[in-house]
């Protein structure tokens, strides 16, 4: 379920309807402008290289499903 739709006063809108009442930009915009600010700090410099992730790989397969 979309969270816009948990809006009672908007939920019977379409999506498009329920940005434009809500001011929210759609997701799509949204992921993409987090990729721009990402390579951005990359290529400013900005971008933290201490983080370090926690990450590990349980199988060597990688499949997602079985």
């Amino acid at each position: 379920m979309r969270a816009t739709k948990l809006v009672l006063t908007v939920k019977h809108l379409t999506y498009k309807e329920r940005l434009l009442q809500l001011k929210l930009l759609t997701l799509k915009y949204r992921r993409s402008r987090g990729d721009m600010v990402e390579v951005l700090k990359k290529l400013t410099g900005k971008y933290d290289t201490d983080v370090t992730f926690s990450f590990e790989k349980k199988y060597q397969d990688c499949r997602t499903r079985a």
